[in-house]
């Protein structure tokens, strides 16, 4: 009976060393298991972050984008400006710088002019003392 009662420990020694390690090793997976969703939860933040994050990296070169074209073209615009209002300048300019020579020559030509009726009175004044001085001699 002895061996009927030892065999039926074996048996049941080994049951539960059998329901032991399915216990063990159940106990194992559903821990397994639980890390793995822990880790498709974090996964699944993580990718919902990343998108997020990479969402607002578009937003901002987006307004960046938008911000670098209006400035451009503002800048553009202004330089259109700024070359008109040059091109208008040195119009200004010329003229000025033609009227300017043209009055240079017309006073130049009023010069010649006078110094040549200054010339011809220095010599009648030189005429006029020499028939004064003849007379006075007569």
């Amino acid at each position: 009976m002895q061996k009927t009662h030892y065999s039926s420990f074996s048996i049941s020694s080994n049951s539960i060393e059998n329901s032991q390690n399915n216990a063990s090793l159940k106990g194992k997976i559903s821990s397994l298991e639980s890390l793995m969703y822990e880790v498709a939860d974090s996964v699944e933040m993580h990718r919902k972050e990343y998108q997020s994050l990479k969402q607002l990296k578009d937003e901002f070169e987006s307004i960046l984008s938008n911000k670098t074209e209006d400035m451009l073209k503002t800048l553009q615009n202004e330089l259109i400006h700024l070359d008109d209002e040059l091109k208008r300048e040195v119009g200004y300019q010329l003229a000025e710088n033609s009227r300017i020579q043209t009055q240079l020559t017309h006073l130049k030509g009023e010069k010649t002019a006078l110094s040549i009726k200054l010339n011809e009175l220095h010599l009648r004044i030189t005429n006029l003392e020499g028939q004064v001085g003849n007379h006075e001699q007569n």
